[in-house]
């Protein structure tokens, strides 16, 4: 699929550490993943996001530069801004100090706009934090923040910013029910923010370790209607989007029952095929297919595997790790599950490509969904 945009590299996983009655208050601000340095778009200069002043297919109405989301878990703002902690040594804080009463840290602001409340989760060279916007009462976002100040080079510094600025152009031009919502990226001194939707929520792997038996058909096709929804949303842009890390540790379930893809990796550009000089393969093993780790252009199929791979995991409770591409039929390890469920999922698995479905939609409709 030629010029096919990939994300997921080389994702890192923040747990959100939220106490009180937030259930886990989950980022879909990790669609942002790893900061790879290989960048092939072109840099806009300025905060704005690419594509402001016009409105590509399916843009909602709504284009006010900030789109806030309510305060998480339902609620009220004093319950939250109550109980927010020093980013650096974790002590509470109390409405309107400026500095902690433990180290003295000053309470940080992002833009002259954002009120940091509490570090949310930390991986490679970013963190994320919950953050109240001061200009419109009981509004909540998740900001991740990428720091240059440790980057060796002015060269490497530069790749760093335009991969975190891309990102945001990339997910800013993307209008799915099921995608998070960039509202803002911004630069203050040696570090960067995208500032984006924050969701109630936990991940499927989340629901995974809690549970003694696999989930019913029902509720998995449910989920299923929804992935094969937003993937064939992705790969029919232009150029395709193609995710190629799809695991249950990047698909958020929020309390509404609608799922949200997260740790979006940073965008690149396969112009004709994979370089031989690219330095690492994307994707997760058991959820990635064969060709993944090869030569292979990217294209939809990587996601259709791992979306049967996925499936098959939230059915059966087997870990795809264990057998890789070699996963034992659904039926055998839950009789529950339907034929026509069963023979979907093997025909998405099958390490073969040119044996799975051509396309996201393609295996919608042979679910049912």
């Amino acid at each position: 699929m030629k010029g096919a945009l990939v994300c997921g590299a080389q994702s890192s996983t923040l747990s959100p550490t939220l106490a009180l009655s937030l259930a886990v208050l989950a980022l879909v601000v990790l669609a942002i993943g790893g900061l790879g340095l290989r960048v092939l778009l072109h840099r806009r200069t300025g905060s704005r996001l690419a594509g402001e002043g016009r409105k590509p297919p399916g843009e909602r109405a709504d284009q006010s530069p900030v789109r806030p989301v309510r305060a998480p878990g339902g609620l009220k703002p004093s319950h939250v801004l109550a109980s927010s902690t020093c980013i650096r040594c974790s002590a509470n804080l109390r409405p309107g100090q400026t500095h902690c009463p433990r180290c003295h840290w000053p309470v940080l602001t992002i833009g002259n706009r954002y009120q940091v409340l509490r570090l949310l989760g930390k991986g490679g060279m970013s963190s994320v934090y919950l953050v109240r916007d001061r200009r419109i009462s009981g509004q909540y976002l998740a900001a991740k923040e990428m720091s240059d100040a440790t980057i060796a080079t002015t060269e490497e510094r530069k790749q760093a910013i335009d991969a975190f600025q891309q990102e945001a152009q990339l997910l800013a031009r993307l209008e799915h029910a099921n995608l998070p919502r960039v509202t803002e990226f911004l630069s203050q001194g040696d570090r960067h923010y995208l500032l984006m939707d924050c969701i109630d929520g936990e991940t499927l792997q989340d629901l995974l370790a809690q549970r003694a038996a696999p989930f019913a058909e029902a509720e998995v096709l449910g989920w299923a209607g929804q992935l094969c929804s937003v993937l064939s949303y992705l790969h029919t842009r232009h150029p395709p989007v193609i995710f190629c890390d799809l695991k249950p540790g990047n698909i958020m379930l929020g309390r509404d029952g609608r799922l949200k893809l997260i740790d979006f990796g940073i965008a690149r550009f396969f112009l004709q095929h994979w370089m031989a000089s690219e330095p690492q393969r994307l994707g997760t093993p058991g959820y990635a297919p064969p060709e993944q780790y090869g030569q292979s252009q990217a294209d939809a199929r990587w996601d259709v595997y791992a979306l049967g791979v996925t499936l098959h995991q939230l059915l059966t409770l087997h870990d795809p790790a264990s057998t890789l591409f070699a996963l034992p039929p659904v039926r055998r390890l839950n009789p529950a599950v339907s034929p026509r469920t069963q023979a979907a999922i093997t025909q998405a698995i099958q390490p073969d490509p040119n044996h799975r479905f051509r396309s996201a939609a393609e295996m919608g409709h042979a679910l049912g969904v």
